[in-house]
């Protein structure tokens, strides 16, 4: 009887640890909805230092999600009772920490994309108003009148 009340208070421990877990990964999962890329590449940069912030801490908590990992292969190593149960709940929650971690690369690859179509952008706005600059000095009027001719080569 005894051995069976400790079984069930080791399920009810995995249990409170399985759903710390998940509301752990739903508060992450609930940061990684958010698509904004950045509208400006000063954004994009703040947007991305945020990002590694996030996968930082992320890196540092799913080391909880293992520890709960490594209680579940204890409780089915010493024969529990419900060790089929327990099994299947990890699984889950092993299931949607590496969704999480996928995720989470992914919003860095997009953010990566996202800063390098800023930084085409910015150096493209320049180059277009070099070339406007170069039009309309191009288009004036005034290159019939010599005296003007030099000032124009410059």
């Amino acid at each position: 009887r005894n051995i069976l009340l400790a079984q069930c208070y080791d399920l009810q421990m995995f249990h409170e640890y399985a759903e710390q877990g998940d509301t752990w990964l739903g508060g992450k999962e609930a940061f990684l909805h958010n698509e904004d890329l950045g509208d400006s590449l000063e954004s994009v940069e703040s947007l991305n230092r945020k990002h590694e912030g996030f996968e930082k801490t992320l890196e540092t908590q799913i080391e909880k999600l293992d520890v709960l990992q490594q209680f579940a292969g204890q409780l089915t190593e010493a024969g529990h009772y419900r060790s089929d149960t327990v099994q299947e709940r990890c699984k889950q929650v092993m299931e949607r920490k590496e969704q999480l971690k996928q995720r989470a690369s992914g919003r860095r690859k997009r953010l990566e994309e996202s800063r390098s179509l800023h930084q085409f952008l910015r150096s493209t706005y320049e180059v277009l108003g070099w070339i406007n600059e170069k039009m309309q000095t191009a288009l004036d009027e005034c290159y019939k009148d010599p005296t003007n001719l030099q000032s124009k080569v410059q």
